[in-house]
């Protein structure tokens, strides 16, 4: 009887545990205020790559791409499809630069993160 109660007992906990593994969770994005302001490319978003990325060894002519020197930062961008207008959130260059992106470290400040998102949520251009 006690071997029979602890096999039930096994059953329905495997049967939870495979129930709880097929279920699918829905991880929202975050809430992203909208921008205040017109952001552009020259002033706003290029000065952040001169500063943080288009350093000697790093994204600069020549280095790791993409080339975010001064020169070549949009053509660059547009070449390698980095950003998306359709879907901000999702542009590659908004990823890696935010919270579990490899390059969060080299610009952790979520202002200069938003900077880049919202230059892209206002088409991208190069202005």
């Amino acid at each position: 009887m006690q071997k029979c109660k602890l096999r039930n007992a096994v059953l329905v906990i495997f049967g939870i545990l495979v129930l709880a593994a097929c279920t699918s969770k829905t991880i929202e994005a975050p809430s992203i205020a909208p921008p205040t302001k017109d952001y552009k490319f020259s002033t706003d978003v290029l000065p952040l790559f001169t500063q943080h990325c288009a350093t000697a060894g790093c994204h600069s002519a020549g280095n790791t791409p993409p080339d975010l020197s001064a020169a070549n930062a949009y053509h660059s961008l547009v070449s390698n499809n980095l950003f998306d207008i359709q879907n901000p959130t999702q542009s590659d260059i908004y990823k890696v630069v935010t919270s579990s992106g490899s390059m969060n470290s080299h610009l952790p400040n979520s202002t200069d993160q938003l900077t880049i998102l919202y230059w892209i949520q206002q088409g991208a251009l190069n202005n």
